[in-house]
This record gives structure tokens, sequence and C-alpha cells, in this order.
């Protein structure tokens, strides 16, 4: 090793700050005494309209315990927010993530095969889909557990609660570890992979989706206790007695408990003086169903449009296919933008100290993109790629396999291959095939100059002109033509007369019909070169 590289490699080792060991073992876990807790509490079932909007307001203020909790309570009871919310979730989690190196030095090549390794191992299979929780609460932390030894890499992606943290008391921004104290303990650095999805501006507990959708759950699930007190009711007539003034409170009682058990025995023994009136419980009979089922329907379609953007993916709503065309490009952008924001926190969290106690941190970091590359119409590629490439561009046969999803063909693996050109009528211009006609310019085959110089139908039309020029051959088209003209020149004795003898010729076509064949003969020749695509 010489003296520059010795020395550039000493300044790495220097820049590159000496891990903490506190990064090799894991610092937010589960506690004695529910300081951090992993037991979960809910409480939805006892919420209330008044309660909902104190737990708010307790979140506006920093103490967002009670709304996290509320906000994985309904990603579990309601069904509908959890589907478009895994959806949206998982639309991300499962795109391929890429590495692409700061540039071709060895030393970046090296960085990026690093990065990726640690991105697409084993035990970063839910890193992407745990920090898309925070979609939902507002943030999302991942713990990273570090190894040492000849470098310093993840060995393990814990994801933590987000109510094991707390808000910095002064910003409202900075999290915390929840420890009992007021203000928390501060986390460790490089500890942990910190997302905070950019959907909407302001602190974290303000940011998730679970901020708006908790309203909408609320609502719903009133219309569905309503809903369900209805139908366990439903089919069962309301049962009414009717007493005379005489009876006294215990043959009144009596009656009640006869009412009470007639559906279950259907008979029962009653006065003379009793009459009973059974009326037909019925809901709802509109169009679209009961009106707790009209409003389900609403509720669910508003947490589409808040979570996915739109509803003719979810909810099947009709609109033809331009507009789910358009519901569908919608999705795509929003997917496109959690991609980005994960990147970003990746990169800043993860990739940054990994490059940062490996390789100096000043080393350059690798680009990290998540999301399917966009994807080019084969027809469109057909169309515009040949001509393109006749005016020189020059394209690998990998990029345009890897564009339309084909794999390079295998050794001795048969393969597709363009189809024969038909030959041009007469025979295949340029062989030496017999061509029937003879030369213009000097009367022979014209297979005889094909034999000079074979498989150039464009230089056999050049040389059958410039065989009819050069020699006699012309004559025979154009003694037709100028004889007669100087036939009527010598036979007139003025300008006027030859005037008249010309307009006689044109009129009689004398010898147009000799001097056309010769020149038809070099026209067929050419075009037939030229539609075999031999000619120029």
């Amino acid at each position: 090793m010489g003296l520059k590289d010795w020395l550039a490699t000493a300044a790495a080792a220097l820049m590159a700050a000496a891990p903490d060991r506190r990064l090799a073992e894991e610092e937010a876990t589960p506690t004695q005494g529910g300081v951090r807790s992993a037991l979960t509490e809910s409480i939805a079932a006892r919420m209330t309209p008044e309660r909902l909007a104190a737990l708010l307001h307790a979140a506006d203020q920093g103490d967002g315990r009670a709304f996290l909790q509320l906000a994985d309570d309904i990603e579990l009871a309601d069904l509908h927010y959890r589907a478009v919310l895994t959806t949206r979730r998982l639309a991300v989690a499962q795109a391929p993530l890429t590495v692409t190196p700061a540039s071709d030095d060895a030393r970046d090549v090296e960085i990026a095969a690093l990065v990726e390794q640690a991105l697409t191992g084993p035990d970063a299979g839910a890193l992407v889909f745990d920090l898309l929780d925070g979609l939902n609460k507002g943030f999302a932390v991942v713990e990273i557990v570090w190894t040492g030894g000849e470098r310093w890499v993840p060995a393990q992606f814990r994801w933590r609660r987000p109510d094991w943290f707390q808000l910095d008391p002064i910003d409202l921004t900075t999290l915390r570890l929840v420890d009992g104290s007021a203000d928390g303990a501060e986390l460790t650095p490089h500890h942990y992979v910190i997302h905070l999805p950019p959907i909407r501006s302001g602190p974290p507990l303000r940011r998730g989706l679970a901020r708006t959708a908790v309203w909408a759950w609320m609502f719903k699930a009133f219309s569905l206790k309503d809903w369900v007190a209805f139908a366990e009711a439903y089919g069962f007539p309301i049962r009414i007695g009717k007493y005379s003034g005489t009876m006294d409170r215990a043959e009144r009682a009596q009656i009640l408990r006869i009412l009470k058990g007639i559906a279950a025995d259907a008979c029962a023994v009653l006065p003379a003086n009793v009459e009973l009136i059974f009326e037909q419980l019925s809901g709802d009979s509109g169009s679209n169903g009961p009106i707790w089922e009209r409003l389900c329907a609403y509720l669910d379609q508003q947490v589409s449009k808040l979570v996915l953007g739109q509803t003719a993916t979810t909810d099947a709503i009709a609109g033809g296919h331009a507009v789910g065309r358009e519901h569908r490009e919608v999705q795509e952008d929003i997917e496109r933008a959690d991609a980005r924001a994960v990147a970003a926190t990746l990169t800043r969290d993860l990739v940054r100290p990994l490059v940062g106690f490996n390789f100096g941190w000043d080393a350059p970091l690798p680009q990290i993109v998540i999301g399917r590359p966009d994807e080019l119409d084969p027809q469109v590629l057909g169309a515009v790629l040949p001509a393109l490439i006749d005016r020189g561009l020059k394209v690998g046969q990998n990029e345009i396999r890897g564009a339309l999803k084909l794999r390079a063909p295998k050794v001795d693996e048969e393969v597709l291959a363009a189809a024969a050109k038909a030959p041009p009528p007469g025979g295949p211009p340029g062989g030496t095939a017999s061509i029937g006609a003879a030369c213009p310019g000097c009367g022979q085959p014209i297979s005889a100059h094909a034999a000079d110089r074979p498989g150039d139908a464009h230089d056999l039309v050049d040389r059958s002109i410039a065989a009819m020029m050069d020699g006699e051959g012309w004559h025979l088209a154009a003694d037709p033509i100028l004889a007669p003209l100087l036939a009527a020149a010598l036979g007139v004795d003025s300008f006027e007369a030859f005037k008249a003898k010309l307009l006689e010729l044109a009129v009689s076509d004398q010898g147009l019909g000799a001097a056309s064949e010769p020149l038809a003969q070099l026209a067929a020749l050419a075009r037939g070169a030229g539609a075999a695509g031999d000619g120029r």
C-alpha cells in the first residue's frame, strides 16, 4: 500500500466515529410497573363523543398515549379502515427496493453492496411495512440492534409501540422514550429509524390518518349498534296487551309476563277481557337499504378518500373505464409519494450511520429507490424504436428485453427470427436468377449485368442506364422521336410550315410507341429493385 493510500485509509478510520456499544443492545423494551407495558389496553369500547373530544385535546397538548391506543383499536375494529390502510401499506412494502452507487468508483460500489445487503436481507423483510404504521398514528419507530466486528451492521429491526414514546414538551415533535419521568429519556443516536409521513404538516400526533378517521369510526360504530339492535328484533312482532280498568297491578304484571314469553312459547292463557295486538316491525325500505346501511356506506367512502384518495378501487363505484383509470392514477401518485418518504427516512436514519461507521462520515451515500419502474407501452416502443435505430440510436438488447420483460435466450434454445422477404415479381433483384428482359443499352440479357455484382440491384439499374447512354442503345429510344422531327425540318421552307408539321406529329403520336419500350424496361427494373428494399 502506497503512502497516499495509507493516509486515505487512516483518515477514513479517524473520521469514522466509534459506534456506541449501547447500539448492540435493545433499549426500548417493556418495563416492570407498566411504564412501557407489553399488554394492550382497549379503550374503544367505552368511547363517547365527550371522551373522544377530551382525548384529542390531550393529544394536541402533547399527551398522546390514549390517542395512540385508540388509533390501534380502530384499525382492529373497523374492517373497512383496516382494509384500505393495509392496501396502502402493502403497495409500498411489496415494491422492489434498489440501491444505486454514488459513482462507478470501486469504493462507492462496495458501499452500495453493503447497504443493499442490509436493506434486502431477511431481517429487513418487514422494515418498510413497519415504518408505514406511521400513516395511521402519525409516526412509527423501529429500533436497530447493531452488531460489531469487522464491520458494524444491523442485526435486527424491532418495531416499537408508539405509546412507548412521548413528545418533547417544548417542540411537540422530538420523540423521547417513556421512562416514568415528566420529560422522558433521550433516545440513543443512530439506534432508531423514525418515520414521520409527510401527509400533513404539523406535530406528529396531528399528522396521522387516525386523527381524522376516529370520528368516522365513532359515527359508524353508533350506526352499526343501532342496526344490530334492529336486526335482533327484526321478525319478532311488537306485542301489545290491552286490559280493562278494573285489573289490579298483579293482573297487569301477569299479562306482561305472558307477552314477554309468547314469542318463545307461542301460546298463552288469557282472561276474556284481555286483548292482544301484534304490530309487525319493519325497517326503512328505501331504494338503497336501511338508513343505517346508507350511513355506514357513506362513512366508508369518506374513509376511502382519506386513505387512498379515491373510492373506485374499494367501493365499486360505477363510473366507467375513464373514471376508474383516473382513480387508479391517484392511488399510484400516493404510492410514489409514500415510497419516496420511506426511502428518505431510511437514508437518514439507517444508511447514513451504516456508511459512517464503516467508511467514514464523509463517504458519499448511495441512492435508494422504492417502487415499480415506469412501464413502457410495447406498441409505442415497437413503433418508435425502429425509426430511432435507423437514425443512428444505439440501444442495448438487455435494456429492451428488460422493458418488455423478456429474458435472454438460453444456449441452443430455439429463437424467433424475422420472416424472409418475398422476392419481387420477375425474380429476386440483384441475384443471379434470370431476368428475361433485354438491356435497353446493349441488347444483352439483364442477368448479364446482374452477374457482375450479385446482390446489388441498385448497381444493376445504374449499369443498364450507363450501357444505353454510352453505346449505341440510346438510338433505340431516340431515333423514333428524332427521325420524324429531322424529316419535317428538311421538308419545309418556312418556320410557320415547320410549326404546322410539329402539330401533325404531336397529334399522330408517331414514333412514341417504339421509344417507350426501352424506357418502360428500365422503369420496371428500377421499380423491382425499390420494392425489394435494395434501391435508393
